[in-house]
């Protein structure tokens, strides 16, 4: 229908502020985290970075979408 594209797009660029907000804060908050635990934050937040950042994009444009 033509008159639910304008609210496609509301979502799809919701979603993607969210998205690329969260994967900022990510991206510094989990090196901190781990320097402060006292683990090498080179290695160990990569895998956590992107694991966190791939479902929580698809939870928060799934749940908006919806």
């Amino acid at each position: 229908m033509p008159n639910d594209i304008p609210n496609l797009g509301i979502v799809v660029g919701a979603a993607l502020f969210t998205s690329v907000f969260l994967a900022s804060m990510l991206g510094f908050l989990m090196p901190y985290i781990l320097v402060r635990i006292g683990v090498d934050h080179a290695p160990g937040a990569d895998p956590f970075i992107t694991t966190i950042k791939d479902f929580s994009g698809l939870l928060v444009y799934f749940s908006m979408a919806a």
